[in-house]
């Protein structure tokens, strides 16, 4: 729009030409537009994305049990090696108390074998006619149990011991797979082949305290680098590793995390530089302007969530034995996180009473421990002999103070402001399941359509009621949580 002159009719007029020639292609594109909208909304994903869900679903169960399975297999293999050579000196122990019980036992059998010889000496002389001297020749006789013999008995003076021979399994460990905690675990049996599986959530993988966020093109100043107290120069390192190391056991109190100058990883020339953490936050990092990148320390796993997790669920843990496989047992496990794992790892013979009773009994190494993720006994089994114990089934039945059972309101629906914003599911066992997790911080459950295929949860902090719910001409449904 180009104007000359000081003319304002003449400005004004310039003004309604060019706007008006701008006017048509807004137009004409605005049409366009809507007609893409509208051949886009006639498209239905419904079935697609949960037909996706559900394989995700599948996926991560398929997973899970890949990893128990790993679990258990390293866990049984390193109960069982560790238990070997007590076995074999027991077992050796009891074969030689049972040689010495025979060499006993043939030792009688010489006694006996003479005595029945003499009595047979005697019958023999009361039928003689010269029965006096028969007597007389049967008192002189002398008799040998030397007849009498057992070839192992005789030939164990001379056996040795023999040497305990540790299995290969033993001493190489389980080769078939790895375990779930190896660094190279998710490379052999996901990425080999393709996979892009999650985090493993195995009740025998390791939780992770901390986990690492890098920031790029960011800096902090030399006031916030860590010195040392001692030599007054600043806390670097060379190794990443190291420093990481350093900064995680500090913790996130003393350390904020690590600056690489660059971002071009340590060296000996350009070492990685620890930022304290007291007096700084994210608002006092500066963007750099040579590229270089700050990798903060933050708290927990790497895997982050929306929504508040209770740590107040109540478990019921069936399992069974070796021994009795059909015979399913339940266990209530209380304080427990939502989401929690179980299986039996490791016995104990001197802390537990059940232990001390087990060793009693005759199980010298006690009782089996049922562990959570953490590695935390939260009850225990049979007694730790060749009878095993595996878990066949854990899940929560209330967290918080609330069940997993839900009171449904047909032909209703609430108003968006008493829903959890950010909150979309598509089943309704996963709302469920988000829902159990908040703990009083969820109500219950809106199903827009109650077809169970989209649902919101509700806002437990807001004084919901079925007076608050108002009629729905589509045939909307609450689900409210039941309070224990």
């Amino acid at each position: 729009c180009a104007v000359t002159g000081t003319d304002v009719l003449g400005y004004l007029a310039s003004m309604r030409d060019h706007f008006d020639g701008k006017k048509t292609t807004w137009w004409s594109t605005y049409y366009k537009l809507e007609n893409v909208t509208q051949n886009i909304t006639k498209w239905n994903c419904t079935e697609k994305e949960l037909a996706y869900y559900n394989k995700l679903t599948e996926c991560s169960e398929k997973q899970l049990t890949l990893e128990e399975t790993a679990c258990e297999l390293h866990a049984r293999t390193k109960e069982a090696c560790a238990m070997l050579p007590s076995c074999f000196d027991k077992n050796w122990e009891g074969y030689s108390k049972q040689v010495a019980l025979a060499n006993s036992t043939i030792q009688d059998l010489r006694f006996e074998y003479v005595a029945v010889k003499r009595i047979m000496c005697m019958l023999d002389a009361f039928t003689a006619e010269d029965l006096e001297a028969k007597i007389e020749e049967c008192m002189a006789k002398q008799y040998s149990g030397a007849a009498i013999t057992s070839a192992c008995v005789e030939g164990f003076l001379d056996a040795t011991k023999p040497n305990f021979i540790t299995p290969d399994v033993c001493a190489s460990g389980v080769k078939s797979i790895l375990h779930p905690n190896d660094d190279n675990f998710n490379e052999t049996e996901y990425a080999s082949q393709s996979i892009a599986a999650g985090p493993c959530m195995a009740s025998c993988c390791e939780l992770e305290l901390y986990h690492w966020q890098t920031y790029t093109n960011a800096f902090v100043t030399s006031d916030h680098y860590m010195y040392d107290s001692d030599s007054g120069r600043v806390v670097s390192y060379t190794n990443m590793a190291e420093a990481k190391q350093a900064c995680e056991t500090m913790g996130s109190v003393l350390c904020f995390g690590i600056y690489d100058a660059n971002c071009d990883g340590p060296s000996y020339e350009n070492p990685v530089k620890i930022v304290k953490a007291p007096g700084i936050d994210l608002e006092s990092v500066k963007e750099s302007s040579v590229g270089s990148c700050v990798q903060k320390l933050m708290n927990g796993p790497g895997t982050t969530m929306t929504t508040t997790t209770v740590k107040a669920c109540i478990y019921e843990v069936q399992y069974t034995s070796s021994a009795a496989p059909d015979d399913v047992k339940t266990l209530t496990v209380e304080h427990q996180e939502y989401g929690e794992a179980f299986r039996f790892s490791g016995c104990d013979n001197e802390e537990l009473d059940e232990g001390k009773a087990c060793v009693s009994s005759g199980a010298q190494n006690g009782v089996r421990l049922l562990k959570n993720r953490y590695g935390q006994a939260v009850a225990t089994g049979t007694c730790c002999t060749s009878e095993t114990n595996k878990v066949i089934l854990s899940e929560a039945t209330q967290c918080d103070g609330y069940k997993d059972e839900y009171k449904k309101y047909d032909s209703v629906y609430l108003t968006a402001s008493k829903l959890i914003r950010g909150t979309s599911y598509h089943s309704i066992r996963e709302a469920q399941i988000a829902c159990l997790k908040m703990g009083h911080k969820c109500w219950g459950l809106f199903d827009d359509k109650c077809d169970m295929g989209n649902l919101m949860l509700v806002d437990g902090d807001l004084n919901i009621s079925s007076s608050v719910m108002r009629e729905s001409h589509q045939s909307s449904c609450v689900y409210e949580k039941l309070h224990i």
